[in-house]
């Protein structure tokens, strides 16, 4: 290969690297997943989780969109703009392996992508919901069909017994007790 080849090869990848990074900026400008709202998503996040919590409200699906300003069509199928990261690294001339980035306030901030913080706060919820069978809180049914419908749970198809106890703290409670019991 000549020396005029390899400045030609050179300028041709400069020109086809140029041009991916036009359509890169084309498709990040009408995406509504950026790599620059990550940290303000996280806050946002963060915030709702801990509101939630203080006030005794439970976490919700709904909730999480609204605090990430997403739809639920983009929340649902955030998987599908984890390129948007790549994107970002290769605009940004950062290594593959980068896991942040600094802003232009000087500050580090961190490469996360949002189906990874839909992840997170699925298990929040998933949680909250386990929590809720496990403590009778709210509504055992409601949460037990939340778990089936989206998290795959399943009943194990063993038949359950009811054991009921009687605990008696005196000896008058007992003797109602077994007056009732006496009972026809």
């Amino acid at each position: 290969m000549s020396e005029q080849d390899i400045i030609n090869a050179v300028q041709n990848y400069a020109q086809i690297t140029e041009a991916g990074k036009k359509v890169a900026l084309a498709r990040r400008a009408r995406s509504p997943v950026q790599v620059e709202k990550t940290p303000a998503v996280l806050e946002a996040v963060e915030q709702y989780v801990e509101d939630r919590r203080r006030s005794g409200k439970p976490l919700t699906h709904a909730g999480f969109m609204l605090a990430m300003g997403l739809n639920s069509k983009t929340y649902y199928n955030l998987h599908e703009y984890d390129h948007v990261i790549e994107e970002y690294k290769t605009l940004h001339d950062l290594p593959p392996d980068a896991t942040s980035y600094t802003d232009d306030d000087g500050n580090e901030q961190p490469l996360v992508c949002w189906s990874t913080i839909k992840e997170k706060a699925d298990a929040l919820i998933q949680e909250q919901l386990e929590e809720n069978c496990y403590t009778n809180r709210g509504n055992p049914a409601g949460s037990i069909f939340g778990l089936k419908a989206r998290y795959q749970w399943s009943e194990d198809g063993t038949p359950q017994h009811v054991v009921n106890n009687l605990v008696i703290a005196d000896g008058e409670q007992a003797q109602k007790a077994l007056k009732m019991l006496m009972k026809p």
